[in-house]
């Protein structure tokens, strides 16, 4: 399967993958696992992101957090 991913990927991204392979002593196919990797991590973080955000936009959220704290100082 990396041979068929890697006859389809553009020449700069080859080459960068087998120089770094090269320099690191590394399999191609680990430096490709860990750049998807990192790429998961990205998406997961942004997503964790845009759903802070999109709760800092809800106001029914904020009021339900403002009623949480209110409760909690009343303790």
């Amino acid at each position: 399967m990396t041979t068929k991913l890697m006859t389809n990927i553009d020449s700069f991204f080859y080459d960068f993958i087998d120089n770094e392979a090269k320099k690191n002593k590394l399999s191609k196919r680990k430096i490709l696992e860990n750049i998807i990797g990192e790429y998961i991590d990205f998406k997961k973080t942004h997503q964790l992101e845009q759903a802070y955000l999109n709760m800092g936009k809800d106001e029914e959220y904020l009021s339900e957090m403002q009623n949480n704290t209110k409760y909690l100082g009343n303790l």
